[in-house]
C-alpha cells in the first residue's frame, strides 16, 4: 500500500476525493488530511506520506510553499497539485519543484486516480530501481574485496615477478588508499587457539566466530592505522597487510595489538595468538615478511603465556632444524630407555628433563614435529614396558587419554608435563611389586589426607624430619617424579570425581587445594591434555 495525503481547504472537495474513489482497492491507503500548508507541514513527520495531493490556493501557507519546504527538508514525497486557476506561473512553479502531476479543477476522480496510480507506479519504479543499483553495488563491493582477498594471499606468498610500480597500480585499482612511498610495510597473523576456560558458544559456530573475530580486529586497529590496512582470512587464520604510519612506533603498536587481544577475549571468550613480521622497505618483499610472521608465531608453542610475538624481538637465527634425526634427542632417548631397563628411575627422570630443556632451548624446531617425537618416546616406553614386565597399557584409561592427547597438544608446557606423567605412571607400573621407601610413604599418606591444604616441598620436609634436598631426591629415586608433580597429580586426580558431580569448577578448584580457578584449570589441563570443562563434558 502507499500511503496518500490530501490537503485542501474546501472541506467539500476533499470529502469527495475520499470518498468517491476506492482508494484501497488500487493499493492506496489515505493516510492523513489538512486545512493547508502550515497545518499538513506539521504532520509530516507522524504520517510519513509516499504521495501528496494538494490544493495551491489555501490560507496561510499555500500548496507551492508547502512543497518547497518539504523539498528544502529534503523529503522526496511524489506531488501532485490541484488548481482552480489556469495560470502559466503556477504551473511553472510546480516543475521547478519536481511536482509529478498539475491537475485543473473541476477535476474528474478518473482524472486524479490516474494521476496518483502514476505516482505510485513512479514509486515502486524508483524502489526497483534502487534495489538493482543497491545491488549492483553490493556485487561490485563483493567482487573487489574477493579479487582484493585473492591478490594479498597471493603476494605474501610467493616473490614478486612484476615491478613495485605494477603493484602499487593494482592497490590503486582495487581501492586500496595507501601512500605507496611508505617503507613500513608488514605482515601480521591473528591465530585462534582453544582456552582453557569454558568455551563460548560462538565457537561452535565457525563462519560466525571468524566473522566476528575479523570485524572486531578491523574495528580495534584500523583507526590507529589510520585505515592504512588490509585485512582478510586465509584458512583458519586472520592476517593483516599494513602500511604502518611513520609517526607510529612500536610501543603503539604493541598497546594496539594487546587491546586486540583483550576484546577478543572478553567479547568472544578465546584466545589467540598474534605473530608480527618485520617492516619492509617496499610492497615486493610482503612475502618475507610474513614468513617471519609465521615464525613468530610458531614460538607461542615455546612461550605458552606470550601471546603478541614480534619476529625482530627473537633471538635465533633463521634456519629451522628438524627434530626428527636430531643427534642429541636420540642420545637422550637412548639414555632414558637404558635406565629405566635398569630400573634407575631417578636418573632416567633426570634424562628426561635434560630431553625436554634441550627442546626448550631450540625454539625453531617445528611444532607438529615436537608432538610427534614426544608420541614416538612414550610410545618407546610402553614398549620398553611390555618387553620387561609383559604389560599391557590397554586397560590404563588415563594413560591411553593422556597419549592420545599428544599429537594435539597447542604448546611445549603442556607436553613436558603430559610426558612427564606417562613416564611416572610407566614407573608406578614397573614399581608395583616394590616397597617405596618407608619416608616416601609416609609422605603418601600426608597429602592423601591433607592435599587440599598448602603442602610446600620445605614443610612436608620437616613432617618427616628430613632435608628438601634429600626429600625431593627420594622422590624421584622411588617414584621417578618430583614432589610438587606427585602432589598436583594427586589433587586433580580427586578433583575429577567432583567434576563428574557438575560442581561449578571454582567450588572444585577450592575443594582440592587451589586459590583460584584459572590456576586449578591451568593445572588441570597440563596434567590431562583437557580443561575441567571438557573433562565434564566427556571430551
Amino acid at each position: 500500500m502507499s500511503k496518500l495525503f490530501i490537503v485542501e481547504d474546501e472541506k467539500e472537495t476533499l470529502e469527495g476525493i475520499k470518498s468517491i474513489i476506492d482508494w484501497n482497492s488500487y493499493g492506496i491507503d489515505i493516510c492523513g488530511q489538512a486545512a493547508n500548508g502550515l497545518e499538513a507541514y506539521s504532520l509530516m513527520s507522524q504520517f510519513q506520506p509516499d504521495i501528496i495531493l494538494s490544493d495551491i490556493r489555501m490560507p496561510d501557507m499555500d500548496g507551492l510553499q508547502f512543497i518547497q519546504q518539504l523539498r528544502k527538508d529534503g523529503l522526496t514525497v511524489e506531488a501532485i497539485l490541484l488548481t482552480g486557476y489556469d495560470d502559466f506561473k503556477y504551473a511553472q512553479k510546480a516543475l521547478q519543484l519536481d511536482v509529478l502531476d498539475y491537475i485543473l479543477k473541476p477535476a474528474q476522480p478518473s482524472c486524479i486516480l490516474k494521476a496518483v496510480l502514476h505516482a505510485k507506479e513512479t514509486i515502486e519504479q524508483k524502489q526497483k530501481q534502487d534495489i538493482y543499483v543497491h545491488q549492483l553495488e553490493t556485487n561490485f563491493r563483493k567482487s573487489i574485496s574477493t579479487i582484493k582477498k585473492e591478490t594479498l594471499s597471493q603476494w605474501i606468498k610467493e616473490t614478486p615477478t612484476n615491478s613495485i610500480e605494477h603493484r602499487n597500480q593494482v592497490l590503486q585499482d582495487l581501492d586500496v588508499d595507501w601512500n605507496i612511498h611508505s617503507k613500513h610495510v608488514h605482515v601480521g597473523i591473528i591465530r585462534l587457539f582453544t582456552t582453557e576456560q569454558q568455551p563460548s558458544p560462538i565457537v561452535k559456530h565457525s563462519k560466525l566466530l571468524y566473522d566476528a573475530l575479523f570485524n572486531i580486529t578491523l574495528e580495534t586497529v584500523s583507526s590507529v592505522l589510520q585505515n592504512q590496512i588490509e585485512i582478510f582470512q586465509e584458512n583458519e587464520d586472520i592476517i593483516w597487510v599494513a602500511n604502518i604510519p611513520s609517526a607510529l612506533n612500536r610501543e603503539r603498536i604493541k598497546q594496539v595489538l594487546l587491546h586486540l587481544k583483550n576484546n577478543l577475549e572478553q567479547y568472544l571468550n578465546i584466545s589467540i595468538g598474534i605473530g608480527v613480521g618485520t617492516n619492509q622497505d617496499t610492497i615486493n618483499k610482503l612475502e618475507t615478511s610474513y614468513a617471519e610472521s609465521c615464525h613468530a608465531l610458531q614460538r607461542r608453542y615455546y612461550k605458552k603465556d606470550n601471546d603478541i610475538i614480534f619476529f625482530d624481538e627473537l633471538s635465533f637465527k633463521q634456519e629451522i632444524p628438524t627434530i626428527i634425526t636430531n643427534t642429541q634427542l636420540l642420545q637422550l632417548e637412548s639414555e632414558i630407555l637404558t635406565y629405566m631397563e635398569h630400573r634407575m628411575f631417578e636418573v632416567a627422570f633426570e634424562k628426561l628433563e635434560q630431553w625436554i630443556d634441550y627442546i626448550n632451548l631450540h625454539p625453531l624446531f617445528d611444532n607438529q614435529e615436537v608432538n610427534t617425537k614426544g608420541f614416538s618416546l612414550v610410545g618407546q616406553m610402553q614398549r620398553l614396558l611390555h618387553e620387561m614386565e609383559g604389560i599391557s597399557i590397554e586397560g590404563k584409561e588415563d594413560v591411553i587419554c593422556l597419549m592420545e592427547q599428544i599429537q594435539y597438544i597447542e604448546n611445549f608446557t603442556d607436553l613436558s608435563s603430559v610426558i612427564k606423567r606417562i613416564f611416572q605412571e610407566m614407573v608406578s607400573i614397573m614399581n608395583a611389586d616394590k616397597t617405596v621407601h618407608r619416608t616416601i610413604r609416609l609422605v603418601q599418606n600426608v597429602i592423601h589426607k591433607n592435599y587440599h591444604q598448602n603442602l610446600t616441598l620445605e614443610g612436608m620436609a620437616k613432617e618427616v624430619y628430613v632435608s628438601p634436598t634429600y626429600l625431593s631426591a627420594l622422590f624421584k629415586k622411588e617414584l621417578g617424579i618430583n614432589y610438587l608433580d606427585y602432589l598436583h597429580q594427586y589433587r586433580i586426580e580427586q578433583s575429577k570425581s567432583l567434576l563428574k558431580e557438575n560442581l561449578k569448577i571454582y567450588h572444585v578448584a577450592k575443594r582440592v587445594g587451589y586459590k583460584d580457578e584459572k590456576n586449578f584449570s591451568h593445572t588441570f589441563k597440563k596434567w590431562t591434555g583437557i580443561t575441567p570443562s571438557q573433562f565434564q563434558k566427556g571430551k
